[in-house]
């Protein structure tokens, strides 16, 4: 992993901030969905074998007034983390 340094957050508060560090890039990736009601989907691919596949989906969700944080494999069969917040 390269060097990570703390990121200055927007003034607004947003439902969900994705800080991403890449080997090699100089700066990081970084940011958060613009509307109030904003999520995201994350996909994480790699190779395999040749090709390429998407092991991991990291989605930030809100419903309602709760925050919901989940991390799936590509189908969404298997569950690997959730985690729920109010807002």
């Amino acid at each position: 992993m390269g060097k990570q340094t703390e990121l200055v957050k927007p003034k607004p508060v947003r439902n969900f901030w994705i800080d991403c560090y890449i080997d090699g890039r100089k700066t990081p990736m970084s940011g958060g969905p613009r509307a109030k009601d904003g999520g995201f989907t994350l996909y994480v691919k790699m190779r395999d074998k040749g090709g390429v596949t998407t092991p991991l989906v990291i989605q930030g969700i809100l419903v309602g007034s709760v925050l919901h944080l989940v991390a799936t494999d590509n189908m969404g069969k298997q569950t690997f983390l959730t985690h729920c917040t109010e807002r």
